[in-house]
């Protein structure tokens, strides 16, 4: 028998195990309703002083997630997000989610 692959424990250890994907808010761009994200980054020169290591360094600061559709840098901490879902939002990805 296949395993459900649309199982939370198959994606994130921060929710309950048996919880359904589609159970969940679908989160969608704050500019074009896209629901496909990547993870952007800006990076930083430590030098050799700022560093723990005594040798420059790249560092890594998260800026959130980027839209793949419009390019838009969403926040992700806006009270309206924090909103319970609508019903239509629990429903399988539309046309424009991202399928890799």
């Amino acid at each position: 028998m296949a395993k459900n692959i649309n199982t939370a424990t198959s994606v994130a250890p921060a929710v309950l195990p048996g919880i359904d994907l589609y159970q969940l808010k679908l989160v969608k761009c704050n500019n074009c309703n896209g629901t496909s994200f990547e993870r952007c980054s800006a990076l930083r020169l430590a030098s050799r002083f700022q560093s723990t290591s005594g040798q420059p360094t790249l560092v890594e600061v998260p800026l959130g997630f980027k839209c793949v559709i419009c390019g838009n840098i969403n926040d992700f901490d806006a009270p309206e997000l924090r909103k319970p879902a609508p019903t239509d939002d629990t429903e399988p990805p539309d046309s424009r989610t991202f399928h890799s």
